[in-house]
């Protein structure tokens, strides 16, 4: 509960009123002598202790406790859990509890429902195995259980039909008990190890986002840090890399753009170290001061978003990524966007920011531009209505966004949900035969309406989501189902490599 997507904001208030609900209700009867003689002194707590192992001087070792404290064990080491990690390992405790002891028949019908959904997620492995069990299970207590049988037409049809030895009934429980471990090491096998929560656990999913100067990177890595919950993200940019702080006159002699003025080898290794669930120690630039402040440290996450202009440029880095992104946009748009942004952030004077695009444009073309081709998604943001936009330089709904999907095996079902839930006007440009989807994309969509067709896409990735998941609208909203739906393909990969 504490480390899942900002439910430690809720966690407090929610155990400040566990604790007093349970004290109110439950403190009377502990000092009753029916909760002591059911539960204190209750016989059937003593076949935990059943199962041992005498050692020397007397002392013994209780193999059911060692096997629940090695579950307990692995449940702690697992970093992330949703309801079915939940699941799967409550099915295995009660299935460790009660095969490892001389349950009676009762205990056995806290499995059921585990069963039961087990079956309806996993299929006919699942299926066959509970079947054998439950044969087995059902047979061992109708000949051994007292007043267990089967009436037909007034008739006992185990009645002295069937008369065990004390070795053919051990075989027969060994039968039953060795189905059942079949079944809790199928449920630890299906439930953990195949989790998307599992493996984000041991490895972060890591994106990559690549782009030139003010083509709206820094926005798109907001809109997604907004999904999973800042708590649950990790954000590198390539900004704090540069060699050099704005006052350097180095700067003369280089552009932002050129690989040789950016620390991109150390760029790689501290992601590298934040995949490897290490902590690290990097610089901040600041852009309102132009200086590099002090460095901040960084910890792992589950989603590590790495976004700058050579996101995608070193192949150590490429490498590490799971979903690449190259954001380009209409160069008008950007113009004017990034006039607007370095003149008001920045304080940079609009000479200022036409002289350096006009000296950064062969570095674009040398450095930044072929990152395109490494990207499993090219975003192009351009406008909707290109006289309208000159004539009045507002952006607003005058946005399209032209998705290039290198691997489209999921556009059929996109682009339903787009046209038919969010409303939008999809046009599809082309598919070729490497399955490479490009796909137009226009049209007015509220955060709602993203929220909705997301669950509809990737229903399965909800809890991955931030606890007050953030949506947004328009254009980033298209943008973020988008990419839900990458990352979906990009767990996928993982699961079956």
């Amino acid at each position: 509960m504490w480390s899942q997507n900002g439910n430690h904001r809720e966690l407090g208030r929610f155990l400040l009123v566990f604790v007093f609900v349970s004290v109110l209700i439950e403190a009377p009867l502990f000092f009753t002598d029916a909760f002591q003689t059911m539960v204190l002194e209750n016989r059937e707590v003593d076949k935990l202790y059943w199962l041992y192992i005498n050692m020397s001087n007397g002392n013994t070792i209780y193999l059911t406790l060692v096997a629940y404290l090695l579950l307990l064990y692995f449940f702690w080491r697992i970093k992330r859990v949703n309801f079915d990690l939940l699941f799967a390992v409550l099915g295995v405790a009660f299935s460790v509890v009660i095969l490892m002891t001389p349950s009676p028949p009762g205990w056995y019908l806290w499995l059921i429902p585990i069963f039961a959904i087990h079956q309806s997620r996993y299929g006919s492995g699942a299926v066959f195995l509970i079947g054998i069990f439950s044969l087995i299970f059902i047979t061992y207590h109708l000949m051994l259980t007292s007043g267990a049988s089967i009436i037909l037409f007034d008739i006992d049809l185990f009645s002295g039909l069937i008369i065990q030895s004390q070795k053919n009934q051990s075989i027969h429980y060994t039968l039953m008990v060795g189905f059942g471990l079949l079944i809790a090491i199928q449920l630890l096998r299906t439930g953990v190890r195949e989790n998307d929560y599992y493996r984000l656990g041991f490895r972060p999913l890591t994106l990559g986002i690549a782009g030139d100067s003010g083509a709206g990177k820094s926005t798109f890595s907001r809109s997604l840090a907004l999904i999973f919950g800042d708590k649950s993200v990790a954000e590198v940019s390539g900004d704090d890399y540069h060699n050099w702080d704005r006052l350097s006159p180095m700067w003369q002699s280089f552009t932002h753009l050129d690989p040789k003025a950016n620390r991109l080898f150390q760029l790689v290794k501290d992601v590298r170290s934040l995949i490897s669930g290490r902590v690290i120690h990097a610089r901040s630039y600041d852009h309102l001061l132009g200086y590099f402040l002090p460095n901040k440290t960084s910890k792992s996450e589950d989603v590590i978003i790495v976004e700058g202009l050579h996101a995608l440029y070193p192949q150590q880095l490429l490498e590490e990524l799971d979903v690449r992104f190259f954001i380009e946009m209409d160069e008008s748009l950007r113009l004017f966007l990034r006039t607007k942004r370095d003149v008001k952030e920045r304080r940079h004077t609009e000479q200022e920011v036409l002289s350096e695009m006009d000296r950064r444009k062969s570095d674009s073309e040398q450095y930044i531009k072929p990152q395109a081709s490494r990207a499993d998604v090219i975003f192009t943001l351009m406008p909707i209505n290109i006289e309208l936009f000159e004539q009045y330089r507002s952006i607003k709904s005058n946005i399209k966004v032209r998705a290039c999907i290198k691997h489209g095996i999921y556009y059929s079902e996109l682009v339903k949900v787009l046209i038919g839930v969010c409303g939008l006007q999809v046009n599809i440009e082309s598919v070729d035969e490497n399955g490479e989807v490009v796909l137009e994309i226009s049209g007015d969509v509220l955060s709602e309406d993203v929220n909705l067709a997301a669950n509809i896409l990737v229903p399965h990735m909800e809890e991955l989501f931030d606890f007050s998941v953030e949506f947004s609208e328009g254009v980033q909203g298209i943008m973020q189902i988008i990419t839900l739906m990458e990352i979906d393909e990009a767990l996928k990969r993982r699961r079956n490599p």
